[in-house]
């Protein structure tokens, strides 16, 4: 198995895909050429880029690395810390154009695009020790052997580092018939060799960010032929088969209850898991069956349109079509006819369904943790019109709708998010 589909060509040339390539040739001519980073410069936490006053968005504009206009009022930030995210943006920005040159060579042969991807990767390679390392919170460490939890050093965070890593190897996978060993010996030892250190001391605990680094050491080790990586990732302490044992409920959905979270985890873990599949490593029966599971409940917990309830720690309007992406990736490892694989063709095609449950349930969810200010949580009824009743004899208690089976599962996980379905509020 090729991580480059087989039909690549054949896809390339259908008419959409011709255009998307199009405007992909834009993107990339517009930043490659004028690409310029320093290892001076220090990256800042992406949670920041928000206006203090209304919680808008900050504008990432790339001709404007000291200014940042809020999207909502207009209020312009020039503080060292929005220049800071400005930085981990503009590398993303690079890691991610590093890819789509890859592609866009191995779609047309113009070695232009194929030079833009080797040139950003060297460049980090070659610098990777002079970045500093420190973490989202901005505490500046000396070594791998001090520094605090979660640090990066490209990046603010090494879960982020964790998926520079996986976007790099990808890219090396699409080139790789025009990469000598030496190139590739030379990005291994000074660029995933040291995004090893970083990332192995904090894969301890069972975790999406944990799952995260074991994913992209595995990746790493698979890609580079490095059996101590490969090692780490399936064997270590907290190795993703655990990871996937004890961090998976028997419904299929990741423990730290929120979709988000849940879909965040598969995409890291499909990575590994692809990458198992392409170099022939065993991933093992109980892992493939509960990455399975978790992709096949996750349609079973969406709403008849698709949409997703969205509670705890996660965004609104989130459809199974929003992660179309890590269904793409899982079924290419697991295969086109797999129940996966079948499940993305319904994605994709977005057909009206029969309702996988038709009893919608009325939850009256806590507003108060133990020892914690009020903090709410919010269900949004998804892709139905959502009621505002009077809730005058609960109110400390956030009305909330969602698929009982969905239910079923999260109040299995956190049960004191909820007290009772009140008498007469139940919908069919």
């Amino acid at each position: 198995m090729n991580y480059v589909n087989d039909r690549f060509q054949e896809l390339m040339g259908l008419e959409m895909n011709q255009k998307a390539l199009e405007v992909m040739k834009k993107d990339v001519d517009a930043f490659m050429p004028g690409f310029s980073d320093s290892p001076e410069k220090l990256s800042r936490w992406g949670h920041h880029y928000f206006c203090d006053d209304d919680g808008g968005r900050l504008i990432f504009d790339l001709n404007s690395p000291k200014e940042h206009r809020c999207v909502v009022c207009g209020k312009v930030y020039r503080d060292e810390t929005q220049n800071g995210v400005w930085i981990t943006f503009y590398r993303n920005r690079a890691v991610v154009m590093t890819l789509v040159s890859a592609l866009i060579y191995k779609a047309t042969g113009q070695t232009k695009y194929r030079d833009y991807a080797v040139r950003v990767m060297e460049f980090y390679a070659e610098h990777y020790q002079e970045f500093q390392l420190h973490n989202k919170e901005n505490v500046l460490c000396e070594s791998y052997d001090n520094m605090v939890w979660g640090c990066g050093k490209m990046m603010p965070q090494g879960l982020n580092e964790a998926i520079v890593a996986i976007r790099f190897i990808q890219t090396i996978e699409i080139l790789r018939d025009e990469l000598d060993s030496a190139w590739l010996d030379r990005i291994h030892q000074k660029l995933f060799r040291e995004m090893f250190r970083l990332m192995a001391p904090q894969a301890v605990a069972i975790h999406n960010i944990s799952c995260w680094s074991l994913s992209a050491i595995g990746v790493m080790g698979l890609a580079m032929h490095d059996q101590e990586m490969i090692d780490y990732a399936f064997k270590s302490q907290f190795n993703m088969h655990e990871q996937l044992k004890k961090g998976v409920t028997k419904d299929g959905f990741w423990y730290e209850g929120s979709i988000h979270y849940n879909f965040f985890l598969l995409e890291g873990v499909s990575y590994l898991f692809l990458f198992s599949k392409i170099y022939d490593y065993d991933f093992g029966q109980e892992s493939t069956a509960i990455l399975e599971r978790m992709f096949v409940q996750a349609y079973q917990y969406a709403f008849d349109n698709l949409y997703l309830p969205n509670p705890n720690d996660g965004w609104p309007d989130l459809n199974l079509k929003t992660f179309s992406y890590v269904y793409h990736t899982a079924a290419r490892a697991f295969g086109e006819y797999s129940p996966v694989g079948n499940i993305l063709k319904i994605i994709e095609a977005d057909p009206a369904r029969e309702p996988l449950c038709r009893c919608r349930s009325l939850l009256l969810l806590r507003n108060h943790l133990p020892g914690a200010a009020a903090v709410q949580h919010r269900f949004q009824l998804c892709g139905l019109q959502a009621r505002s009743p009077q809730l005058d004899d609960f109110p400390h208690f956030q009305l909330c709708y969602a698929t009982e089976r969905f239910l079923e599962c999260v109040l299995e996980v956190r049960p004191e998010w909820a007290f009772s379905c009140p008498p007469g509020h139940h919908e069919r």
